[in-house]
């Protein structure tokens, strides 16, 4: 079987998978854009995680999902780099945001006036309305390891306190060791891709409801074909009926139906695959929430 694990840019057929290939799930064309022009303004400021997909699937419908409005998801947030969505993330606190790290590693601390993040827009692409908000600096876990993924977690701490109101507020991130039962319905969102083949993402939110799967299970499937699922990460989806998370979604927030920030949109193998459900950061191990509480005061 051919699989490649991430969902990014480009569309490939690799001979084998391997660790190297899982990438997180990056915006595709304003990811592409932007990355050419940073890498040409910025030799040294390329954000890691292109997601390459096999081309075989063409599942046109986030994947699946329902047009949502910002003020269901208030805490919802769009990474901005050249003016074009890249990634997604979340309101934490009047000063921080919550993603990937894969959506800010390889960026100085202090990223340039370029790379920003909207509040309080349903827009997405080339995003309009909410509140702009400049980086202070951003903070990719340290233990991140961008071959497998794992430790993908990172925070972005704005120079201006977001303003919080029916389109912006916090969303409250679950305590250490919080266990995410199987089976539980979880709720992700984000401006990703709406099939795997799509050269855009959307210009509205979208959201879909998908079940929390057994990890032992996701990760015979996965491990089937050289990718590990660590302790630090959560599955979710993958059951056949074409709902997913995709590229463009990283970094976005998946929602208990309590309404508590349990993962951040990871990687995964193509969207919405049977058998393959999406990885997302496990935010209660205690590697992630120490992590988020040092830093962030969360």
């Amino acid at each position: 079987m051919v699989i490649a694990c991430a969902r990014s840019p480009q569309a490939t057929r690799p001979a084998t998978i391997t660790p190297t290939r899982c990438f997180p799930r990056y915006a595709m064309l304003p990811a592409l854009a932007s990355r050419a022009l940073l890498l040409f303004l910025l030799p040294n400021v390329v954000p890691a995680g292109g997601r390459p997909i096999d081309g075989g699937s063409n599942m046109e419908r986030i994947v699946g999902g329902t047009n949502a409005d910002i003020k269901d998801f208030a805490h919802q947030l769009s990474l901005e780099v050249m003016f074009m969505h890249s990634c997604g993330a979340s309101v934490i606190s009047e000063t921080f945001a919550l993603t990937a790290a894969h959506c800010v590693f390889g960026m100085p601390r202090q990223p340039p006036w370029f790379v920003r993040l909207r509040a309080g827009s349903t827009s997405g692409f080339l995003g309009i309305g909410g509140e702009m908000h400049a980086i202070d600096y951003v903070e990719p876990h340290a233990s991140f390891n961008k071959t497998t993924t794992d430790f993908d977690i990172g925070l972005i701490k704005v120079k201006r306190p977001f303003t919080f109101s029916s389109r912006i507020s916090p969303i409250k991130v679950v305590d250490e060791r919080h266990y995410v039962k199987v089976g539980s319905i979880a709720t992700v969102s984000g401006w990703g891709m709406t099939s795997e083949r799509a050269l855009f993402t959307p210009w509205t939110l979208h959201s879909v409801d998908i079940p929390v799967v057994d990890r032992s299970a996701c990760n015979h499937n996965y491990t089937a074909h050289g990718a590990k699922i660590s302790e630090r990460m959560i599955c979710a989806g993958g059951t056949g009926d074409g709902k997913d998370s995709c590229q463009g979604d990283s970094g976005g927030p998946l929602i208990s139906q309590d309404r508590q920030l349990i993962g951040v949109v990871s990687w995964g193998y193509g969207c919405a695959r049977a058998g393959f459900p999406g990885i997302y950061t496990n935010v209660a191990h205690p590697d992630i929430r120490r992590f988020i509480r040092e830093a962030a005061g969360v």
